[in-house]
């Protein structure tokens, strides 16, 4: 199955920000290290939902600290934005089978549940199509989602939205149109990260719409630009061993 490329160039600059840390080197604004026995949450909309099907972002994350018996859970979910992540209610015989659906994810409670200590947190992108005009609604809900990942001391990193690319479909509307407002909000996310003092991750500047990548033809590209962060007086590179990294859909 062919993956889209926008989810392969999530890996990279994600995995960047975190070697740059474990390297002792400059970390936006506030470092991110691995630590052992990590619990890492993805959580974000399509973008994030999707890295599950080729686990690139996975297998880097545990790459990068091969003896740390890391742990990776995909929350993501399509159509997530900072206002709504609603959830089937899964209660059986408690809840409306017809109402159960609406239930609004309880971050706190779930992201205890599965232990995690560190979100990595991607909105913006379909936001962005109502405006900059919906930038502060966006902020304050953002803002207060984040203070439910970091209940309990989880650190956070913040990934901005990629941007929009023409389709490949002739009949489907070219959102390229809306990447100004795209830009406005990464900027805006880069904002509420200093304030807040966690880490963030710029995407807007990544690959042009001229550079075409496909599942299998970034997969080795990406393998070799992961490595450019990591300090060239240090010659402990990244090392693979027998050991799996743990995902859950």
């Amino acid at each position: 199955m062919k993956i889209p490329r926008s989810v392969s160039l999530l890996c990279l600059p994600i995995l960047a920000a975190i070697l740059l840390a474990q390297q002792g080197l400059r970390a936006e604004p506030a470092a991110f290290n691995l630590r052992d026995s990590d619990v890492i949450a993805l959580t974000g909309g399509s973008n994030i939902e999707r890295t599950r099907f080729n686990g690139f972002l996975q297998t880097h994350l545990f790459a990068a600290q091969p003896n740390a018996q890391l742990k990776v859970r995909n929350f993501g979910w399509e159509g997530d934005t900072v206002f709504e992540q609603w959830r089937d209610g899964s209660a059986a015989g408690k809840l409306d089978p017809s109402q159960s659906w609406r239930q609004q994810r309880d971050w706190r409670q779930q992201l205890t549940e599965v232990g995690a200590s560190a979100v990595i947190a991607q909105f913006g992108q379909m936001e962005s199509l109502a405006g900059v005009e919906r930038l502060p609604a966006f902020i304050g809900a953002y803002e207060k989602l984040i203070a439910d990942f970091t209940e309990g001391g989880r650190r956070v990193v913040l990934v901005s939205p990629l941007r929009f690319e023409k389709s490949t479909q002739p009949l489907a509307p070219d959102l390229r149109k809306h990447n100004t407002a795209v830009k406005a909000y990464a900027e805006a996310i880069r904002d509420l990260a200093a304030k807040l003092r966690v880490t963030f991750v710029d995407l807007t500047q990544l690959a042009p719409d001229a550079q075409p990548l496909t599942d299998n033809g970034y997969q080795p590209v990406e393998m070799k630009r992961s490595q450019a962060p990591l300090d060239p007086t240090n010659n402990q590179q990244p090392t693979t061993n027998n050991q799996q990294p743990t995902t859950n859909n």
